[in-house]
């Protein structure tokens, strides 16, 4: 049986962010079992999250699925290291409806009260586009922060931000009275391979 198909453009996103966002998320890409079989240098698998969390003093507790997907990895993989597996399925390059931004809200909230210090894993398949907009529509409705302030923020820890401007646009639209803010032009995610990558030891 042959390997199944690696995500497009995957290859060239940034495995996961170097720090938290708003002092809680931990952004990164759709993590592949050996189904997909990338090359070894590419490799980004469930362990390595949990790798590099724990040798970034970072516990992660609840970990939210935003892709259509049901065969990139096992959730019972997440599930055995004691965190909470949480899918939330959005399509790629569609407007997030309002309840599912109210679901992620209520989860989020409901976890961060009885975990105070606790940190939430977030992906897509490439950790930018819905799940930037999932996080930072928290940031803006919960945090407080101001939808330029949290768009910036996500752009700078988990670079090259948000690349779809639809997204963007919307988020201007609900928080900003529909006021743009400035984005580079729309590209694929190729642009990140220049943006700071970490490096992930392989088990």
């Amino acid at each position: 049986m042959g390997k199944k198909k690696i995500p497009r453009h995957w290859t060239r996103s940034p495995k996961i962010a170097s720090e938290l966002v708003a002092g809680k998320f931990l952004p990164f890409k759709n993590p592949l079992n050996e189904d997909f079989n990338p090359v070894p240098q590419e490799r980004f698998e469930v362990s390595s999250v949990f790798d590099h969390a724990q040798e970034n003093g970072m516990n992660i507790g609840l970990w939210i699925d935003l892709t259509m997907a049901n065969d990139r990895y096992d959730a019972d993989d997440v599930r055995r290291r004691g965190c909470r597996y949480y899918k939330l399925p959005l399509n790629g390059g569609r407007q997030v409806p309002q309840g599912c931004i109210d679901s992620f809200i209520r989860v989020c909230s409901k976890y961060i009260e009885t975990n105070p210090d606790g940190v939430i894993g977030v992906h897509c398949t490439h950790g930018l586009n819905r799940t930037g907009f999932m996080i930072i529509s928290y940031m803006v409705m919960v945090d407080n922060w101001a939808v330029t302030e949290a768009i910036g923020e996500f752009a700078r820890i988990r670079p090259p931000g948000i690349r779809r401007k639809n997204y963007i646009h919307d988020l201007c639209d609900r928080f900003n009275g529909g006021i743009l803010v400035d984005i580079p032009e729309e590209s694929d995610v190729s642009s990140a391979k220049t943006a700071k990558t970490i490096k992930i030891k392989q088990s």
